[in-house]
């Protein structure tokens, strides 16, 4: 990939340079006028060019849930992600999407790795994607709403765009279209966007690194617990619990959830 900066002391307004490709190059290239420079030198804002416009990436705004708005200082909204429009992302801004995320890409290596699980679904069952992952969360520092017709809201851009949980998820459909030439078209995934409507630089990077310890500090899940749910071991459980000891006045107890 070739990139192409245009800085210019002139207004540029709305217009967007469309990427091209030639000969297997990718030449991506940005526009920064008079405006955008006021506003990165202004603001602070370190990653003012992440940008995603769904109205380009989709042809129209995406469908999401707004949660309702609070004194919390900031706003939040649930959206099924095209997986297409995903991995576009990453191919354009590559790991400065994940510059808030606590891993990069681990790898598909291990049949039983969670990349690997992965690339089975989006490979064999891409359909099933929303349905088996997780998905991402993001943070962003702008957020460009269009109020519809039936009262619901759609996202028609972002910018300052960070992953801060999701990062395998991102790079495996990344990684699966152009490794293995997988269609994405039926992927979506899901996905909650964070909006810190601090305008100041320091709360705002605060906020956000918040929100990314928060969301990588899961209790850690053994391969065993997997299993807990398994016909054999509820069978046993129950039998655990409605036969009695010899004498008949404790019953067993069996562990079939860890912590239970």
């Amino acid at each position: 990939t070739v990139r192409i900066a245009i800085i210019s002391d002139c207004t540029n307004g709305d217009r967007k340079v469309k990427d091209t490709v030639a000969e297997s190059v990718r030449f991506a290239v940005d526009v920064f006028d008079i405006e955008s420079l006021f506003r990165i030198l202004g603001k602070n804002r370190v990653r003012e060019d992440i940008e995603l416009d769904f109205r380009n990436a989709i042809g129209s705004e995406l469908l999401c849930l707004s949660a309702p708005a609070t004194e919390a200082g900031y706003d939040a909204y649930l959206a099924a992600l095209p997986g297409d429009v995903l991995a576009d992302v990453y191919d354009r801004y590559g790991t400065r999407l994940l510059e808030l995320n606590v891993r990069a890409f681990l790898g598909v290596r291990g049949r039983k790795s969670v990349n690997s699980g992965l690339r089975e679904t989006i490979t064999k069952s891409p359909d099933h994607f929303l349905a088996y992952n997780n998905g991402i969360v993001a943070t962003v520092d702008e957020v460009e709403l269009v109020a519809r017709p039936d009262g619901s809201v759609a996202l028609a851009r972002v910018s300052g765009l960070q992953i801060v949980n999701g990062g395998q998820t991102t790079a495996s459909l990344h990684r699966a279209r152009r490794v293995d030439k997988a269609d994405l078209s039926a992927v979506r995934v899901p996905a909650k966007l964070i909006h810190v409507r601090s305008g100041d630089a320091m709360i705002l990077q605060a906020m956000v690194t918040a929100i990314s310890r928060s969301a990588n500090s899961q209790n850690t899940v053994q391969p065993a617990d997997f299993s807990a749910n398994d016909p054999f071991h509820v069978r046993v459980e129950t039998m655990a619990n409605s036969v009695w000891c010899p004498g008949g006045k404790t019953r067993w107890f069996y562990d079939r959830a860890r912590g239970s």
